[in-house]
């Protein structure tokens, strides 16, 4: 493992978690979201990638099929 493999897989995961993070919906009659501390402060760090997420289709398994 290279000594930047670390680092990258790190802000990998904060924006993965960035991205979750901003589009939990609010639901009805549930009130304000609490969010940790934890997770304040990646809101607030992350906040220039808002404009950058964009949701893609579910990729979940191929549709692929493969003839004999």
């Amino acid at each position: 493992m290279r000594p930047g493999d670390l680092s990258a897989i790190w802000y990998r995961n904060m924006r993965t978690q960035y991205s979750k993070l901003i589009k939990v919906p609010n639901k009805s009659g549930s009130g304000a979201v609490q969010r940790t501390a934890g997770q304040q402060w990646l809101l607030d760090s992350f906040e220039f990638l808002r404009p950058y997420p964009v949701q893609l289709r579910d990729q979940r398994g191929s549709k692929v099929s493969c003839k004999k």
